[in-house]
């Protein structure tokens, strides 16, 4: 393999490594906010259906359904997998 190759793997690798670690760090915030929103911590499974939301629906539409939804509202939607 020649250097080139080997410097542009790196450099590759090296932004892949970034959007993980922007697209975890973004996880957090926002579990924490929907955390703070709910009045306690997130369960494993209102954790995962929260980054799939985020996959599958985008930071925008995740963050207005915590702002504009009572607690009670928020836990129901976190709890259904198939909410939008």
């Amino acid at each position: 393999m020649a250097w080139y190759d080997i410097c542009v793997d790196a450099q590759e690798w090296y932004q892949q490594q970034l959007e993980e670690a922007e697209q975890r760090g973004r996880f957090k915030a926002m579990a924490r906010l929907y955390g703070i929103r709910l009045g306690r911590p997130l369960t494993e499974a209102e954790s995962a259906n929260l980054a799939q939301r985020l996959d599958r629906l985008g930071e925008e539409r995740v963050g207005e359904v915590m702002l504009t939804s009572s607690p009670d509202a928020l836990a129901r939607w976190l709890s259904d997998p198939a909410a939008q």
